[in-house]
């Protein structure tokens, strides 16, 4: 074990990763019927028309463009080629039958397939979107919100040569349940200046860059924090790091607060969870891999197992990480400073190296946390019951976690044994 310290609920099992896990990975064919789940979100009401394709139009783009607000576009079985951009300013629905049948073949056998490099959707004008059930290729970037509120949920978005989901500007939105396989870039990439944004479920496989990239810009379309909820997300064999944070040195006012809790994030090629400095994004362009940044912004890292990385967690000054598992990366956690907090994690065949000692606690773990391959716990693992509920940092309640098995919560991203 080469673990060493210098310088001194419910089961969270997102529930479409058992159904569609087998199919997508091995041939992209539906591994059962029913693919249901209630959104975070609430789902844009279909208030108006329904206009089908090719029913009544014979593409996607023509029904769009004959859609008032409140239409559903309503995309029938088939392949449908769309090789220009196509320009959403209005408040509609774009789904397959899957909204209606709840059935995943309906996402399977309902495919976009774009231009190669074009930019595919993009939401603008203030527009309230929901994009569901859909099989999105062959595109640039598929998905936009540059201006307006994107719902984007339970679509196979896959092997397309850029971002997969993109937040621009004046955005906000959820990304939930989806499917996002071989992105050319990121998986996510959000940029956006309003918020809030919600990460959840989402299974995010071979991105040539990040899993997910969030920048930290400085300008800002709202008063108070822009928030950020990542949770449940699986991500898997990223060429960069799995969820990457971007720091402007130019930003004084830091008002964005990232919470990243019961992740599991797997084989990057970098970081698990990562900051860049100098509105950088690519760490082979750095003269150090993972340098010390002063990031500022509130970065809660809370239940997640992060694990066959190059770098579990590469932080920064305001990183409060806790009931963590950390196993099986080159290097554990490095750049934690100043008001950060490491405690109640556990840590296995890593190297972790330089933390300061005023930034750990009391109830740092080395031993080997026995996973299964899903990132579950094994029987008699000695993460179950050794996690916290409820933690005090600087005079700050951080963590609140009220329902779990046992004594005490478990480390990692899935209570052992439900509830």
């Amino acid at each position: 074990m080469k673990d060493s310290v210098t310088g001194s609920r419910k089961k969270y099992y997102p529930r479409f990763i058992g159904c569609l896990a087998a199919a997508i990975i091995a041939i992209l064919l539906p591994a059962c019927g029913d693919y249901g789940g209630n959104a975070s979100a609430p789902a844009l009401p279909q208030t108006g028309k329904i206009i089908h394709v090719p029913e009544d139009f014979s593409t996607i783009s023509a029904a769009i463009n004959a859609a008032g607000s409140g239409d559903t576009v309503l995309v029938s079985a088939g392949t449908h080629s769309e090789t220009g951009t196509i320009s959403i300013t209005k408040d509609l629905v774009l789904a397959s039958s899957f909204i209606d049948t709840g059935n995943s073949n309906d996402i399977f056998n309902t495919v976009i397939r774009g231009g190669g490099k074009n930019d595919l959707f993009i939401v603008s004008g203030g527009a309230n979107v929901r994009i569901e059930g859909l099989t999105i290729e062959n595109s640039g970037r598929p998905i936009t919100i540059d201006i307006g509120h994107g719902i984007i949920r339970q679509n196979v978005i896959r092997n397309n040569n850029s971002d997969s989901i993109s937040f621009e500007g004046d955005s906000s939105g959820v990304v939930e349940l989806n499917t996002i396989i071989n992105s050319g870039d990121d998986g996510i990439d959000i940029d956006g200046l309003r918020g809030p944004y919600t990460v959840r479920e989402n299974m995010i496989l071979g991105s040539a860059d990040d899993g997910m990239e969030f920048r930290m810009i400085d300008s800002y379309l709202v008063a108070g924090l822009i928030r950020y909820e990542v949770y449940e997300n699986l991500i898997d064999g990223a060429a960069g790091d799995g969820i990457q944070l971007i720091d402007y040195p130019t930003d004084s006012q830091n008002r964005r607060e990232i919470n990243i809790h019961h992740n599991y994030i797997k084989n990057a090629v970098f970081a698990g969870i990562g900051t860049m400095p100098d509105e950088m994004s690519q760490r082979e362009n750095l003269a150090e891999t993972y340098p010390d940044i002063a990031f500022m912004e509130r970065v809660l890292v809370t239940n997640n197992t992060i694990v066959n990385n190059d770098n579990g967690i590469s932080g920064g000054n305001n990183f409060i990480v806790l009931n963590n598992i950390v196993a099986n990366n080159r290097l554990a956690v490095t750049n934690l400073d100043a008001n950060s907090r490491l405690d109640y994690t556990m840590f296995y065949n890593n190297s972790l190296s330089g933390i300061p000692s005023f930034v750990q606690g009391n109830n740092i773990i080395f031993d080997d946390p026995r996973l299964n391959s899903d990132g579950s716990l094994q029987n008699g693992s000695p993460s179950i019951d050794v996690g916290v509920s409820s933690y005090t940092w600087q005079s700050e309640n951080v963590l609140n976690i009220t329902t779990f098995n046992g004594a005490g919560p478990d480390l990692g991203w899935m209570e052992f044994g439900g509830l």
